[in-house]
């Protein structure tokens, strides 16, 4: 849904924590996850938000879904709908964390093959294993998600049309830190990459390379939590080739200290990921930050 920048102002206003204005972008406690420093920039003329920690992005619309919310088509000046959206803002903030379980014929509705999935390089078998679906009536490449334990608590959605924006849609609620995409898997393997996507995590599985991915490129404590919980002998630091992937590697590399390996990307490899890698590539990238 589309809205004004007077619009998107006062839902901003009745649903965020806004700590900084300058023009246009606006600076907020990002509800994506426990932020205690705003990381979260709204371009409040564009009516379109990222998260530079989470790394979570979308219209206001996609924002409104996920606190539970109405983005509205336009606010009155007597101000009643404002009203009404901070008492929903306040009720979704002090709505109880529950984490819900779905059974696993939910996945039924996304049994459907798709080119998506081949072209991206993975096999039959990693399709296979990691559910990889396709969702014909709205489009979408379909991502299972399950928790520690292994149970299914929801999809990811990656947008295939052209020009469709964000790429990833997450589940209603769906709190990114405190998961860490597969690690149902990982638990009983001693040596994990720690990649950021989870296509890169597929990717890594693909290659023979027991993998978790963070779903973005900031470590919380939760997903720390679940890291001692796996206690890999070692792990190995595949994040992107970017700013952000370096500032990642480097906080893994302090927390963890001797068990963290972090290889380069070596010169003539095309790609910023893992998933952008070739099979070999990625092999030859995890086993020679061992070798060392």
């Amino acid at each position: 849904m589309r809205t004004g920048p007077m619009q998107t102002e006062a839902f901003i206003n009745s649903s965020l924590t806004v700590r900084h204005r300058s023009g246009d972008e606006w600076q907020c406690l990002c509800p994506f996850h426990g932020d205690t420093n705003p990381s979260f920039s709204v371009n409040v003329r564009l009516g379109v938000y990222i998260c530079f920690a989470c790394g979570a992005k979308g219209t206001m619309g996609d924002l409104a879904q996920h606190i539970g919310m109405d983005a509205p088509d336009r606010v009155n000046d007597e101000g009643s709908e404002i009203a009404r959206l901070r008492a929903l803002a306040e009720k979704c903030r002090a709505a109880p964390d529950t984490e819900r379980i779905l059974p696993d014929n939910y996945l039924d509705r996304f049994r459907h093959e798709h080119l998506y999935w081949e072209e991206r390089g993975f096999s039959p078998e990693i399709q296979e294993r990691f559910e990889l679906g396709y969702d014909p009536i709205r489009d979408h490449g379909v991502i299972p998600i399950r928790n520690y334990a292994g149970k299914l608590i929801g999809v990811i959605r990656r947008q295939l049309a052209r020009d469709a924006y964000p790429r990833y849609l997450y589940p209603r609620g769906f709190k990114i830190s405190q998961y860490l995409f597969g690690a149902h898997l990982a638990r009983a393997h001693d040596r994990l990459a720690i990649v950021e996507g989870s296509l890169d995590c597929v990717a890594c599985w693909d290659a023979g390379i027991p993998a978790v991915a963070l779903l973005g490129s900031r470590l919380s404590n939760r997903q720390h939590d679940l890291l001692r919980k796996i206690s890999p002998d070692f792990m190995v630091v595949m994040t992107d080739r970017d700013e952000a992937g370096r500032k990642a590697a480097k906080e893994l590399d302090t927390l963890f200290a001797s068990r963290i390996m972090v290889p380069e990307y070596q010169a003539g490899w095309v790609g910023k990921d893992p998933a952008d890698l070739t099979l070999s590539q990625r092999r030859e990238m995890f086993d020679s930050a061992l070798a060392k």
